[in-house]
């Protein structure tokens, strides 16, 4: 499933935001994942909840700003490939783990994202 309106969804977080915040978001969406982004909407990376998790037990605090615990290489598409939702299947047979797949211009501007059903 592809997200269009992604500017006011749950799927994206600013990379300024607390862990809890992106905890709010990532149990809102269902999905385990958020992609963070900056005050441009340039895709600076993703977020799980693992990543949360790991953090957490190694005692970062839960109003830390998210920056210090992104994904900076996150699995993402770019938007000018001829068949993004077929990519997309692809990346989500292959990877169980992934839930969430950012796609991006080509100023790595966030335009869409897709989502595991």
């Amino acid at each position: 499933m592809k997200v269009e309106n992604i500017k006011n969804s749950n799927y994206i977080i600013s990379e300024s935001v607390t862990i809890k915040d992106a905890m709010v978001a990532i149990t809102d969406n269902r999905r385990g994942t958020v992609a963070v982004v900056d005050e441009n909407f340039h895709l600076i990376g993703v977020i799980s909840d693992g990543d949360i998790r790991r953090n957490l037990i190694k005692g970062i605090s839960i109003t830390a700003i998210i920056k210090n615990i992104v994904n900076y290489n996150p699995v993402s598409l770019y938007v000018e490939r001829d068949d993004l939702e077929k990519d997309a299947q692809k990346i989500f047979m292959e990877n169980a783990a992934i839930s969430l797949i950012p796609v991006i211009d080509s100023k790595n501007e966030l335009v869409s994202i897709y989502i595991r059903d």
